[in-house]
């Protein structure tokens, strides 16, 4: 309850254009993650094909594929089927970098924003305000807080969010792929992830 207050409050730190900004590269993370895991699809039908050229026959998709594009060699397509893999791969590492130095450049803005309008309401404030207060603090406040802020809470709440979507389209996929590899997996990754937790949370 403490850390959704938490959230709560960071939020309303954001302007109206700020949040719907938000939203938006929200979208953005979302479309990465299915551009991400379809990077990952185009690969199998080439390992496919590539461990075995019988697939390009008993496969309807791939055979579709083999007909439509008017490959007549089994070897050919394999090296065509490699290069697209490689392409959308390189793509959809484009597409992420580009969403990360977006989503980046979003949280660095606001802190731009917050210091901005902390300092606008410290110089709306009466003549008695800065009698009452060392400068100091109000300067800490602007700058090395609003910084601790963004480096604290923002970006890795940022950063954690948009890997959590690639995560759940990944187990997703895998889910649909082969559901015992899937819960093999998660049970292995997750105990050593709490394993990891409790060995270093003290600390």
């Amino acid at each position: 309850m403490i850390m959704l207050d938490d959230l709560r409050r960071t939020w309303m730190l954001f302007t109206p254009d700020s949040r719907r900004r938000a939203v938006g590269i929200l979208f953005l993370v979302i479309l990465m993650a299915l551009v991400e895991t379809a990077g990952v699809l185009s690969i199998l039908p080439f390992l496919s094909v590539l461990g075995d050229p019988e697939v390009v026959q008993r496969n309807p998709l791939v055979a579709t594929a083999y007909r439509q594009l008017g490959f007549q060699d089994t070897r050919q397509f394999t090296v065509a089927l490699g290069i697209f893999s490689i392409v959308f791969v390189l793509v959809s590492s484009a597409f992420k970098v580009a969403t990360q130095h977006v989503l980046n450049r979003f949280v660095h803005l606001q802190r731009h924003s917050i210091s901005m309008r902390l300092l606008a309401a410290y110089l709306q404030q009466p003549y008695a305000f800065f009698l009452e207060r060392n400068s100091s603090d109000l300067s800490k406040a602007i700058l090395s807080e609003t910084d601790q802020l963004l480096s604290n809470l923002i970006q890795p709440l940022a950063q954690m969010a948009a890997q959590l979507v690639v995560v759940v389209a990944m187990v997703a996929l895998i889910l649909s792929y082969d559901p015992l590899m899937a819960v093999v997996l998660l049970g292995t990754v997750g105990t050593l992830y709490v394993a990891i937790y409790w060995l270093v949370r003290k600390r």
